[in-house]
């Protein structure tokens, strides 16, 4: 199978991850927006659980610590792209906001795999029974991905934002508190992106990095896309 032939695989289980999801919210949580907003970043747990499984199934497992270690290099590499507005000693420039919008995105490669280390989850093998209220889906994980993107204009706004992620992200070092961590992702996405662009764009990238364990066997293990696409394949329709 081809790599685009793939991803187009890839996206239609995606997506029906998300349907699942959808479908499965309890009728009394919150309004629609919140409904959909959980879908998309359910959704977006569980795809994050699937790569990694393939991931550290070629690499190693991270550390608790480890994992808090990247999640501050990617807010750094926000931060980084906001540089036009915060280096005094350079001749200004503007921001390009795709690039922000890839940032983030890797951010919550790394946001989702911090709540999946820390809700101690391997894998999610079948998605209906796990959506019911009473399951730790939502006693455990929902409270920790509920993203509700919420719009900032000023880049003032948005610079103080990061600087509170930056700190709140060091916190999740010492001591779990991800209400901080969300509190300021919702107002940097939500300048951005809603919740629907997220998906598409996460969708997107995750695959890229499923394919960056293909592409010249990163870590010494020999990687095809033939097992990739036989992964993909066998993870994806166990799900429902």
């Amino acid at each position: 199978m081809k790599e685009q032939e793939l991803y187009n695989l890839y996206k239609e289980y995606a997506y029906n991850v998300l349907k699942e999801v959808r479908n499965s919210i309890p009728v009394n949580y919150g309004d629609d927006e919140q409904k959909e907003d959980l879908s998309v970043f359910l959704a977006i747990f569980v795809l994050q659980v699937k790569l990694n499984k393939f991931i550290w199934s070629v690499s190693n497992r991270p550390t608790f610590e480890q994992n808090i270690i990247a999640l501050l290099s990617e807010t750094g590499e926000i931060l980084d792209e906001f540089k036009p507005k915060w280096k005094w000693w350079g001749n200004g420039g503007k921001i390009n906001e795709e690039n922000v919008k890839e940032e983030i995105i890797d951010w919550l490669h790394f946001y989702m795999t911090h709540v999946q280390i820390t809700c101690g989850i391997n894998d999610i093998t079948w998605l209906n029974p796990l959506m019911d209220e009473d399951s730790y889906i939502f006693e455990d994980v929902a409270p920790k991905v509920l993203i509700e993107p919420s719009p900032l204009w000023s880049y003032d706004e948005i610079l103080e934002e990061i600087v509170n992620l930056f700190r709140s992200v060091a916190t999740l070092y010492w001591q779990n508190v991800e209400s901080d961590v969300i509190e300021s992702i919702e107002k940097i996405i939500g300048t951005y992106m809603a919740s629907d662009e997220v998906f598409e764009k996460y969708v997107e990238k995750s695959f890229i990095n499923y394919m960056r364990q293909v592409q010249g066997g990163r870590y010494g293990k020999s990687v095809t896309i033939d097992d990739l696409e036989k992964y993909i394949r066998n993870e994806f329709s166990n799900l429902f």
